[in-house]
């Protein structure tokens, strides 16, 4: 079991993101912290649609719903693209992926964990 440190890791590997699932303030908290210094203290909040549960991944784009049959690759995305990825808390393999996913994502577009906040 990962233990996790009281302050955010410069880099975070797939044993701490699954690790944070069990502590959710701590997610919270290195999440928020993140973001301020991405993005400052603006934040953008955008309505999850109606309509029935997806079953795997999916994409909305222009208001449409589209079922997916694997993670998306990023560079499959255009500019308004939500991603709606749903797991079930109690599903450890799903979360394990989504991880390796997320992971997968920020190698591909380079490592921001050292940019600093504009």
């Amino acid at each position: 079991m990962t233990v996790l440190l009281e302050q955010r890791p410069r880099a975070v590997d797939a044993a701490t993101l699954l690790a944070l699932r069990d502590n959710p303030p701590r997610a919270g908290a290195w999440a928020m912290q993140r973001r301020r210094e991405l993005f400052g203290r603006q934040t953008l909040l955008r309505p999850t649609p109606e309509g029935p549960p997806v079953a795997g991944p999916s994409l909305l784009r222009r208001g449409e719903l589209v079922a997916l049959r694997e993670w998306p690759a990023a560079s499959s995305w255009q500019a308004s693209d939500r991603v709606a990825i749903p797991l079930d808390p109690g599903d450890a393999a799903a979360a394990r992926s989504y991880v390796e996913w997320l992971l997968e994502l920020a190698a591909d577009h380079g490592d921001h964990s050292d940019d600093e906040a504009t």
